[in-house]
């Protein structure tokens, strides 16, 4: 199959580039001059449109994987034409073009299209994002879910663990400030069902090999604050989990922005695949550094 990768370089597309890259004719996307992440990569931007059309049309992709964003929650308040821009607009183009081609589309999208004030949240919930990032990509999920009900939303929950060398995870970056200051705060307050990166390139390649449709929560088995989130890492990788200062959400000058409990319910990929265990992250973590 001819799969068509954006965001190629970052830190979910890089390894899911590598996976697929065994068993498909893989064209990844990059916004950036591009250093290979192991497959075949090209610089574009996907928001200049009539360009975009003209890649997808040279490549003639079976697939498209959409996995390139504007993700930090202040940047897209900052700058909400760009969010628009970047999440809603390419994705259009995208899909578009796909439909034409009659080649499916996979969008990943966020738990931020939640409010957060429940948690737990299955696919059958009303989404109510509160900032301009889950906002955005609620309005790109509507259009990849309008254009053609073949398509698949996968809507991933805080993908951690160790990048191949693109991008940084939020486990990543919990590790970098511990080792350069020896402390860091986390959120007490502040739920996720963190699900490591490996976990979800094994659910992707089956979703993929399914033909699976409509709307797929992605995350892990365990509702962790982001606090319980560093202990896990700490205890993993042997450093005292005192390095991990306890703070509350509700502190930060943006807190309004943030989802208290974005948590998922996994139902749906837990029927459609009983053979896959996800792992806890702490033992996600363990094997990080195993392979370190």
């Amino acid at each position: 199959m001819r799969i068509l990768l954006t965001g190629a370089t970052g830190f979910i597309g890089a390894h899911l580039g590598a996976a697929l890259n065994t068993n498909h004719d893989i064209l990844g996307i990059a916004g950036e001059n591009p250093r290979s992440p192991g497959f075949s990569v090209q610089r574009a931007n996907l928001t200049d449109q009539r360009a975009t059309r003209d890649l997808l049309r040279e490549f003639a992709a079976d697939m498209i994987i959409h996995s390139a964003a504007l993700s930090r929650i202040l940047e897209c308040e900052a700058y909400p034409k760009k969010a628009e821009e970047i999440n809603v607009i390419a994705t259009r183009t995208l899909t578009e073009e796909a439909a034409s081609r009659g080649a499916k589309m996979i969008f990943f999208s966020s738990d931020m299209v939640f409010s957060g004030q429940k948690g737990n949240y299955t696919e059958q919930d009303t989404p109510s994002p509160i900032n301009v990032y889950g906002r955005t990509k609620l309005r790109a999920e509507k259009i990849v879910l309008d254009t053609n009900p073949q398509n698949l939303v996968v809507r991933l929950n805080s993908v951690v663990g160790a990048s191949r060398g693109f991008g940084a995870s939020f486990s990543e970056r919990i590790l970098s400030d511990i080792r350069k200051q020896g402390k860091v705060q986390l959120f007490t307050d502040q739920f996720r069902s963190p699900i490591h990166v490996r976990s979800v390139i094994s659910v992707v390649t089956r979703l993929i090999a399914k033909n699976a449709v409509g709307v797929l929560h992605l995350g892990g088995p365990q509702r962790l604050s982001r606090a319980e989130l560093g202990r896990a890492l700490c205890r993993a990788a042997g450093i005292p989990e005192e390095a991990i200062e306890e703070n509350s959400y509700r502190s930060h000058q943006h807190a309004a922005l943030f989802p208290h409990d974005n948590s998922f319910g996994i139902g749906r990929r837990e029927i459609e695949m009983p053979e896959l265990q996800v792992q806890t992250v702490e033992k996600e973590f363990a094997e990080d550094n195993r392979r370190t």
